[in-house]
């Protein structure tokens, strides 16, 4: 989360007029079995992070899957910077408020938080169900 905040603060000063990041972590679990016995387990954690601005009715964007340090901040912001050259000035370029009505969007349920604290070896035993009913 430090590197949203920032990431933010940089845009700002680069003398963006609209700021927006986005950012987000996703964990992945990959069990293989084959004749009843686990063959691999891999689990993977992604992070992308995502900066759109508006500066001059313009609208830059740039984007990083992995890992954002303090050091790749400045980078980031620049290429969003130079983005800006290939956009077409609109008059009517707004990012949303940020918390104009956060009290009624609907809750979409994309993740599934209680998969976290089912433990491991019965995660295994539901894959190795699953490879035995096929």
């Amino acid at each position: 989360m430090e590197h949203i905040h920032a990431l933010l603060k940089a845009a700002h000063r680069s003398a963006a007029e609209h700021v927006d990041v986005f950012s987000t972590t996703a964990r992945r679990l990959k069990i293989e079995v084959l004749n009843g016995a686990v063959e691999a387990v891999d689990e993977l954690t992604e992070t992308s992070t995502a900066l759109r601005i508006i500066k001059d009715n313009k609208l830059g964007f740039t984007a990083v899957i992995g890992p954002v340090s303090e050091a790749d901040i400045p980078a980031l912001v620049q290429k969003a910077m130079e983005s800006l050259f290939a956009s077409t000035a609109d008059e009517f370029l707004s990012l949303p408020d940020a918390f104009a009505d956060l009290k009624n969007l609907p809750d979409l349920k994309l993740a599934d938080l209680t998969m976290g604290a089912v433990p491991l070896s019965q995660k295994i035993d539901r894959a190795m169900a699953i490879e035995k009913a096929a």
